[in-house]
């Protein structure tokens, strides 16, 4: 748990380790919610972010495969 102070402005400071661990950098975009009576700020993810999130998960040559069974399934 961290502590920050609100300014005159509105603005609170995320603590660099919380900043460090979820890749928050100026000019991030946040989303901020009322969850549950606590206020909640996430950094929003664009998709050039995503590339290649899964790309050990998967092997590409078996998805090849089902894809193309699936299709033959179709024709």
């Amino acid at each position: 748990m961290e502590k920050t102070r609100v300014t005159r402005k509105g603005q609170a400071t995320i603590p660099s380790a919380f900043r460090q661990k979820y890749g928050i950098k100026e000019g991030t975009t946040m989303i901020v919610e009322d969850v549950g009576g606590a206020i909640v700020m996430m950094p929003l993810v664009g998709v050039e972010q995503l590339v290649g999130l899964d790309s050990k998960r998967y092997d590409v040559r078996k998805m090849k495969k089902e894809i193309d069974r699936l299709r033959a399934r179709w024709r």
